[in-house]
């Protein structure tokens, strides 16, 4: 699984691509994940701005 790990890593596009490696106690899952519906960027882009639209929703019930 190392040698996976180590390929996946070194020949994935950021701009593309995703790795994820998830650790839960004693155990690990490794996931690479390809020909997303949308970008890596995007998606970033995407929670970015809702969490501004969100975080003014609760500033408002806050008052």
């Amino acid at each position: 699984m190392n040698g996976d790990i180590l390929q996946a890593v070194d020949s994935y596009n950021p701009e593309k691509d995703a790795v994820f490696l998830l650790e839960y106690r004693n155990q690990v899952a490794f996931c690479y994940l390809t020909n997303l519906p949308i970008t890596p960027p995007q998606c970033f882009q995407t929670v970015r701005k809702q969490l501004v639209e969100f975080q003014s929703t609760f500033k408002s019930f806050q008052a």
